[in-house]
């Protein structure tokens, strides 16, 4: 058996021994886990020790009966594992436990040349990425039960989650823009010439180490929505004490917006639901 389908099946077998509930979703949160679990009602805690992995799992949203999601703090820490795929392990185990989708959250950079270029202080919602971070956790896997060897990303990037996002944020009065995310592997921002190159490439924005889990979505079959705050312009010097204000900022508002995706999340699960569980 391929060394990821028997990790996943051993992570899950863990899991839920350890009473973590299906999800109907995964929140891969690289920013904001701590805010969003105050926010959540009765978040409980499961482990694997033979994945070292952790979960916390909570109904998503404003009423009871909200879709249980998992979610993963800290997401990406784990890169110095030997395999590519153990970085990202949380997305095939989250899918073969019964989640649709995968919800991603992370900081990012507008690119000050591109089309149309978003302000800082806005959220940035992914219709497509380009994998600049020169890897990628499907490297070297091979024939595997839980997706094809070249998995389709042309419709990674859910439309109807993309939407439903961008309308809770506009109702809330948060600037909020859409277009194409370029995946760096960080952990610098780029450079004035990586920048424009980036821009005239079709990217609107930039962001580090999220290439990986959004790869790992495609081949398990994860629906994704990837909302980057965005804490930098790209127009001139770094300013840290900027970034951080921004961050404290939006880190609310992007908490805020989870909860309000709550409905979609669970109406995604029931289509799915419908159509057999093929994904």
């Amino acid at each position: 058996m391929n060394p990821l389908d028997r990790t996943v099946r051993t992570a899950l077998d863990e899991l839920r021994a350890d009473g973590a509930p299906a999800p109907a979703a995964l929140l891969w949160l690289a920013v904001g886990a701590d805010g969003l679990l105050e926010l959540l009602e009765g978040p409980r805690s499961s482990t694997s020790p033979t994945a070292g992995l952790e979960i916390h799992a909570a109904a998503l949203g404003r009423e009871p009966g909200g879709p249980m999601v998992w979610i993963v703090e800290g997401a990406g820490e784990r890169a110095e594992q030997t395999a590519p795929w153990r970085a990202v392990l949380a997305c095939w185990v989250a899918a073969a436990a019964g989640a649709r989708a995968c919800l991603l959250a992370t900081a990012g950079q507008a690119l000050p040349e591109s089309d149309a270029p978003p302000p800082a202080g806005s959220l940035f919602l992914a219709s497509d990425h380009l994998n600049l971070s020169g890897a990628s956790p499907l490297v070297g896997l091979g024939p595997s039960e839980l997706g094809p060897l070249f998995p389709d990303l042309t419709r990674l990037h859910h439309p109807g989650l993309r939407r439903s996002a961008a309308a809770a944020a506009r109702a809330r009065g948060v600037p909020i823009a859409e277009g194409v995310l370029a995946c760096l592997a960080g952990p610098a921002l780029a450079t004035p010439a990586e920048a424009r190159f980036l821009a005239r490439a079709g990217a609107q924005a930039a962001v580090h180490e999220l290439a990986a889990p959004l790869h790992a979505c495609a081949h398990a079959g994860l629906a994704a929505l990837s909302i980057t705050a965005l804490l930098d312009d790209g127009a001139g010097p770094a300013d840290v004490a900027r970034q951080a204000a921004l961050a404290e900022r939006l880190a609310p508002r992007l908490d805020a917006l989870w909860l309000d995706l709550g409905p979609a999340v669970r109406d995604l699960a029931a289509e799915h639901a419908e159509e057999g569980g093929v994904r």
